[in-house]
């Protein structure tokens, strides 16, 4: 089945169809020592379990979900803690991590699967489950609560997202791939819980990996209920939650509102993946799929890490010369963030390392000329340009009325603009500064961009 994109703006990566894919998935051996942030999620960071000195287990709790917006974090190896201290985050802030040297022998605590088969548990009991082994999606939402359906509420169609729109990006459907019996099995877990009538998955139409491994399965009757849909064009950022929403039901998500009002709960491959293991096997979230792209070369590589691992430790798994590499980015080219510490770790919501040799500098060099390609590539219909210069004058209220908060960051505007203004940090500011929680820590921030 296809589908053609019908959303306002984005940006067409046509060039991304003729790149060759690298589905392959490789397990890199866990480093001598991990450093586990407990803020790895949305959210109040969680609280230690643990002291200085302690022996812990693979799998373990080393810090629990003490308020309602945190979620536990477990050792990813057996060994001694040997630090915990604040540290360097993969997204700026220094924040308290766990240090563990590791003994080498991965000992781990009793997995405990589900008592009873999934299919006889109440949809509370499963989120329960999913709750204690700590799985939080790309974004750092906890799916715990992700999967917890407002009374209010209904899920029509439960939808599998299994598209790779940023360049250089393939884990997802690595997972949909090379795990494909837990895969379905997560779906059907999934569809349980939120009890859909009908299952989507959307993947791009070049992934004939993928569409032969779907073919397969639904095509035998405890699948029956799940379709897929192929869209035929790449063009970003259809992945989103919100402009995915609208494509499939053609119903606009604005800021105020959810994909669940238009019937529709989305999950990425990867956590229908954990949430299988989860259930199934008991195994908490200690190992990450990422893809890191590998310079000059222009080749993918799929690795398994564990929670943790430092991403010098992954470069250099890796063979990639630091010598040719100006920036790091966790995430991907269009969306992710630059890392400020080599040696800051792994955690739950990075879905990728990216290096790049030739950037552009971050500070503004021209002034806006009006061109309004920032407005004809903005998915949700708002001005970016207009929004820059009311955050710059301090307008942020004015901003809000103007649709600030509708903004996904998803960088079209920054991409496309030719005097290289970096459109999208002016709106993340500006969000900021309007929220009430962060308004104290950035009474006195400059507007003047970062590097």
């Amino acid at each position: 089945m296809f589908k053609k994109l019908n959303f306002k703006g984005g940006i067409s990566l046509d060039f991304f169809n003729k790149n060759s894919y690298e589905y392959s998935l490789e397990e890199m051996p866990a480093p001598n020592k991990v450093v586990i942030p407990v803020l790895q999620h949305n959210g109040s960071e969680s609280d230690i379990t643990v002291k200085r000195g302690d022996k812990v287990f693979l799998g373990q709790i080393i810090a629990e979900a003490w308020k309602e917006n945190s979620v536990p974090v477990h050792s990813s190896v057996s060994g001694i803690v040997t630090s915990i201290s604040k540290m360097p985050h993969p997204y700026g802030p220094y924040v308290y991590c766990v240090e563990i040297e590791n003994d080498g022998k991965d000992e781990s605590i009793d997995f405990k699967s589900f008592e009873k088969s999934w299919k006889e548990a109440a949809p509370q009991e499963l989120i329960k489950k999913i709750a204690e082994c700590g799985i939080v999606d790309n974004n750092g939402i906890s799916v715990s609560k992700k999967l917890s359906i407002p009374s209010d509420k209904k899920v029509d169609k439960l939808i599998i997202n299994c598209m790779e729109v940023e360049p250089f990006i393939t884990c997802d459907v690595s997972i949909a791939i090379n795990k494909s019996e837990d895969f379905f099995e997560g779906i059907l877990i999934t569809k349980k819980i939120v009890g859909a009538s009908k299952v989507l998955i959307i993947l791009n139409n070049n992934n004939s990996q993928l569409k032969k491994v779907i073919n397969d399965f639904i095509s035998q009757p405890k699948y029956k209920d799940i379709s897929f849909i192929s869209i035929n064009k790449i063009k970003y950022p259809q992945n989103n939650d919100r402009i995915l929403t609208k494509i499939i039901s053609g119903k606009e998500i604005s800021s105020r509102s959810s994909t669940l009002d238009a019937g529709c709960l989305i999950v990425n491959a990867e956590t229908i993946y954990l949430i299988c293991q989860s259930i199934l096997k008991g195994i908490p979230f200690y190992k990450k799929i990422i893809t890191v792209y590998l310079p000059p070369d222009k080749t993918l590589k799929n690795l398994i890490v564990r929670i943790g691992t430092s991403i010098s430790n992954i470069l250099e798994y890796c063979k990639i010369n630091l010598d040719n590499i100006n920036k790091i980015i966790a995430g991907g080219l269009l969306k992710g963030i630059a890392v400020c510490e080599i040696d800051s770790s792994i955690i739950k919501s990075i879905n990728a390392i990216t290096t790049v040799k030739d950037i552009f500098p971050s500070e503004q060099k021209y002034e806006c000329i009006k061109c309004q390609r920032c407005l004809r590539v903005c998915p949700v219909n708002i001005i970016p340009s207009l929004l820059v210069k009311l955050i710059k004058g301090k307008k942020y209220q004015e901003a809000i009325q103007y649709g600030l908060d509708e903004c996904i960051e998803c960088g079209c505007c920054s991409y496309v603009c030719p005097s290289k203004i970096n459109i999208v940090h002016y709106l993340i500011l500006g969000k900021h500064i309007n929220n009430k929680e962060n308004a104290n820590n950035f009474k006195n921030i400059s507007t003047k961009e970062t590097t």
